[in-house]
């Protein structure tokens, strides 16, 4: 085990609206490389040391780069065969010894092209973990689990995530880039760890459907990752599992458990309401074993985006929009209508002013506020009159939204109550699933 620092110049998270950054690390400390002529047309060979993400990026590329060659040159295929009889003979299958590749694991014996998703769990599947952050003036401060908002994901070492051996090798590595997901969707993976003494790595990405820059959450679909241990402990992604609550703020969903000890493991993604009809995502897993079964269930998403869950502030308490006026003032006045359960219409979202009932927002209490943020959430007449002024003077109305949105950013509400629905996700005709400008859960600041 090596000890890792990170630079106290590298960049630090977290963004505005709380998500985990930076994803990965790389060297980029005193690194020495190649130093050009310049507009010269001389040759030369001269060296230049330098620091800084001008050097940490080429790594993280190159890194990129050789996955997407490992899996074009068939290493992923041919790994993935030789797991075949262990994989088979796990699950209590017949006539193992023949098995050229376990399909009901859901290996994909000749995945060659992958998405870019992949790509970034695979990266992001390897970190490893950092030490300290080191101060020129302070020292060292230690770091712990990852992720957190200094190391990320931790540093990038592909040595924890690809795998071209065989039974032989100490990491066995499965990926899924080809399953497509719908509101309320169970994928579980039945995983097999056969070594104590190797860790067990479980990486999900998906790429979200494009947001709106002022929202204060920028993450539309929200996928879950847990692995459930041999002893029926559940794990939660990105270090919740002490938190007790899953993450809803990003795209990227990691579980480490180190050492992992030897039996059988239930690894799920769960998609909760989405926006779309579907949401497309990667998944990485590394550790001493294999993928014995794939299965699907569903539960009944009962997140449902009504107008009455939009709020407004006006200085002093929230108020709640009457469905009219919800979609007077949030967008086209594109209604569902819904006689097996009464709502009290539906806005269409492109304005992405509307939040889900699974967050405080305007209620201003954080036992149902999973950001525990209870700043208020709704349009203020400030932001609208701001809107108006960009009708007619292009200046003001920069200048108008700016303020409005500063303001409010820091306005607080204590009224603590909590909005009710029943019901699924609104029929796709609700929802334009063309316009890239809608936005769920868009806790206006």
């Amino acid at each position: 085990q090596c000890d890792y620092y990170v630079a106290t110049f590298s960049s630090k998270g977290p963004t505005r609206d709380g998500r985990i950054k930076p994803d990965i690390l790389a060297p980029g400390y005193s690194i020495v490389s190649a130093h050009s002529a310049g507009y010269s047309s001389s040759e030369t060979c001269e060296t230049a040391m330098m620091g800084g993400t001008s050097m940490a990026t080429p790594v993280v590329a190159g890194n990129a780069a050789l996955i997407l060659d490992f899996f074009a040159k068939g290493f992923y295929a041919r790994h993935s065969a030789d797991l075949a009889e262990s994989a088979c003979t796990s699950a209590g299958g017949t006539s193992c010894s023949t098995q050229t590749c376990w399909t009901a694991g859901g290996y994909d014996c000749s995945l060659k092209s992958i998405s870019g998703a992949l790509v970034k769990a695979l990266l992001i599947n390897s970190g490893e973990t950092m030490t300290a952050l080191f101060s020129e003036y302070y020292g060292y401060y230690p770091l712990f689990k990852q992720p957190d908002y200094i190391q990320g994901h931790g540093l990038l070492n592909l040595e924890n995530s690809l795998s071209s051996a065989g039974l032989s090798a100490s990491i066995h590595m499965y990926v899924d880039d080809a399953t497509t997901v719908s509101s309320g969707d169970i994928i579980s993976y039945t995983f097999y760890q056969g070594s104590t003494t190797t860790d067990l790595r479980v990486t999900l990405v998906w790429m979200d459907p494009v947001g709106w820059m002022a929202t204060m959450k920028q993450v539309l679909h929200d996928l879950d990752l847990t692995v459930e241990d041999p002893s029926g402990k559940v794990w939660l992604a990105n270090n919740r599992t002490w938190k007790g609550t899953t993450d809803e703020l990003n795209n990227v969903e990691k579980v480490l458990i180190d050492d992992a000890v030897e039996g059988w493991y239930t690894i799920n993604v769960t998609a909760h309401a989405l926006l779309y009809n579907t949401q497309k995502y990667a998944l990485a897993v590394s550790g001493n074993g294999w993928v014995t079964d794939v299965s699907t269930s569903s539960y009944n998403a009962t997140d449902v985006y009504q107008c009455e869950d939009i709020q407004t502030y006006d200085g002093q308490s929230c108020s709640t929009l009457s469905a009219e006026d919800c979609c007077n003032y949030y967008g086209p006045t594109d209604w569902q209508s819904n006689t097996s359960t009464p709502l009290p219409g539906y806005c269409d979202k492109t304005c992405g002013f509307c939040f889900t009932n699974d967050d405080a927002g305007c209620y201003g209490n954080s036992t149902y506020d999973d950001d525990d943020d209870n700043g208020v959430k709704g349009l203020s007449a400030g932001v609208l009159i701001a809107i108006i002024v960009c009708s007619s003077i292009f200046g003001a109305c920069i200048l108008g939204i700016g303020a409005a949105f500063a303001w409010q950013m820091w306005v607080k509400n204590s009224s603590a109550q909590k909005a009710s629905a029943t019901g699924d996700f609104p029929a796709d005709a609700a929802a334009k699933k063309e316009a890239t400008g809608q936005v769920i859960e868009a806790e206006m600041a």
